[in-house]
């Protein structure tokens, strides 16, 4: 199958993970990749930018579309002004965060949607199972919905066998009003002594060797901690960072909610669902249980390379694409 990916060039953003689909694709199929610069400015900030019409990018697929089987991007505002009513080529989109600003629709993920609907997408593809039907329902009138969620890479996260430095880490935000069990649990532990803290990296847009940690030191961090606290956010997202956790062996502590077992997460299996009436006392039960935090660790390790692996989920999109064209066959090529 021979695939045309529009993108842009994410290579100085902390999360490594929007790169893992695209070679992960490249392993499967014959996929083109074009890219647009976002000049100096984070993601985010060039998404709202392009969305809000201040900045704008050249349209450069009309010409060269019907050279592929099918077009995927992962950054739809980039490439608002191809001329898409007149494209026929079948194409998917992938969309990640919608809850930023979601009582704004000035800014994203409104106007990013608002843009998919127009360029008529064929497939989207989301990260979090339950969201966008709630939030974004119109969506599944004009698009096949479909859900695909996070993967890993095993080059960049894994199990790399290192000394437990850390009892228990808390890694990443914890802003009560985007992360409430995080912080909750912040609150409870910061004064214990088994209890580190690593800040996540900011954001900066530029190129930064400083940052630290990010990709595989982050991964190597997870690795030597022998528990690790996240949460869903106030959304009940099954973030990146429970993958992450799962594939660097560590035991993952979590408030518990429906997506988790969507993804295969089961409490007390593969992940522990955090007890906030006696959160020290069960963190210590962990701590002195070796083996059956050890067991928690690798389980949740064999989920990852069971079902959530990079090839695994290209596999499975490329699958979903070929489906599309089969069934739709009356499209130009």
């Amino acid at each position: 199958m021979k695939i045309l990916f529009l993108t842009v060039d994410r290579k100085n953003v902390v999360t490594k993970h929007w790169g893992w689909i695209h070679d992960a694709l490249k392993r499967h199929a014959e996929v083109n990749m074009i890219e647009v610069d976002l000049g100096g400015y984070k993601a985010g900030q060039f998404a709202r930018k392009v969305c809000r019409r201040e900045i704008f990018v050249e349209p450069i697929i009309e010409s060269i579309q019907k050279k592929y089987d099918f077009i995927l991007t992962d950054a739809n505002f980039a490439f608002q002004d191809e001329p898409w009513s007149e494209i026929k080529t079948p194409r998917g989109m992938i969309i990640q965060d919608l809850h930023y600003n979601r009582e704004n629709p000035q800014e994203n993920p409104y106007l990013m949607v608002e843009i998919a609907k127009k360029q008529h997408w064929d497939i989207i593809f989301h990260r979090f199972k339950y969201p966008i039907m709630e939030w974004f329902p119109e969506l599944a009138e004009t698009s096949k919905l479909v859900w695909m969620p996070h993967c890993i890479d095993f080059n960049v996260f894994n199990d790399w066998g290192l000394d437990k430095k850390y009892d228990v880490l808390m890694s990443g935000w914890h802003f009560p009003e985007y992360y409430p069990y995080r912080n909750k649990a912040h609150e409870m532990l910061k004064d214990c002594d088994f209890y580190t803290e690593i800040e996540r990296p900011p954001e900066t847009g530029q190129k930064d060797n400083t940052r630290w940690p990010v990709a595989d030191e982050f991964s190597k961090v997870l690795n030597q901690s022998k528990i690790c606290i996240t949460d869903g956010l106030k959304h009940n997202y099954v973030i990146l960072k429970y993958y992450e956790m799962a594939a660097s062996r560590t035991c993952i502590f979590s408030n518990w909610f429906d997506e988790l077992a969507d993804v295969g997460f089961e409490p007390n299996k593969n992940m522990v669902v955090m007890d906030f009436d006696n959160l020290k006392g069960q963190i210590q039960w962990w701590l002195e249980n070796d083996k059956e935090r050890e067991r928690i660790s690798s389980n949740a390790y064999d989920l990852i390379v069971s079902r959530h692996a990079a090839d695994l989920r290209a596999k499975e999109l490329l699958k979903t694409c070929e489906d599309f064209v089969n069934e739709n066959s009356s499209f130009e090529s």
